[in-house]
């Protein structure tokens, strides 16, 4: 299993995929990455809001109580790399609306 998806479940995607004739990857994804795309993929449900439903970035706090009851360290780096990829997504989510 990478990134929570099975090996079928993703096979599945890719076959729909290629039925529709697109042959290219999902998405290529570095090993390097590979530790940060996991931690994100983990909290990415825990985003703190304003006013109207505005998306302003990922709630802290509840991603420290996570990371604690589930006895999973991250080091500085790692941190900076989630930072990253709030950024990103919050980016990504403005231009979309």
């Amino acid at each position: 299993m990478a990134l929570g998806v099975g090996e079928q479940q993703a096979a599945k995607y890719q076959q729909a995929r290629a039925a529709q004739g697109d042959e290219t990857p999902a998405f290529a994804l570095w090993a390097a990455n590979l530790p940060a795309a996991r931690l994100f993929l983990r909290v990415c449900g825990l985003w703190r809001y304003a006013g109207m439903g505005a998306m302003v970035g990922l709630d802290y706090p509840a991603i420290k109580i996570d990371l604690d009851y589930s006895q999973i360290t991250v080091d500085p780096g790692l941190w900076e790399d989630l930072k990253i990829m709030e950024r990103a997504a919050v980016k990504a989510m403005r231009e979309k609306c």
